[in-house]
């Protein structure tokens, strides 16, 4: 993965605020700077990439990152990043859900047809 960039417009200290994220994929670091180009707060997240890998996918504003083991191609993790750390949001076991949409579909379907 490469680095990457991005402005981020958020409510900080009961002020909307525009911040640079400078997302570093290959040291598993990001850094914040303010509008003035100051470096408010720097993140090393290295010890989440020991757990759960290194990340799957990320949204284009660096705020929401899928974390995926590659021993367990079924289990992903979800991370927002708060400009001051990452926040585990929720674990998704795709093959669960796969199999509650089944459920899901077949108990949709005997209840149309009973």
């Amino acid at each position: 993965m490469k680095n990457f960039f991005t402005a981020v417009h958020k409510k900080f200290e009961n002020q909307e605020r525009d911040f640079f994220l400078d997302m570093n994929m290959t040291d598993h670091k990001f850094h914040v700077y303010n509008q003035a180009g100051q470096l408010t707060s720097r993140y090393d997240y290295s010890h989440i990439v020991k757990v759960h890998g290194e990340p799957y996918a990320t949204s284009n504003n660096g705020q929401v990152f899928i974390f995926k083991e590659k021993k367990d191609d079924m289990k992903l993790q979800i991370y927002v990043n708060t400009l001051l750390k990452f926040v585990h949001i929720k674990e998704i076991r795709i093959d669960e859900q796969i199999n509650k949409y089944v459920s899901d579909m077949i108990e949709s379907n005997d209840d149309k047809y009973n």
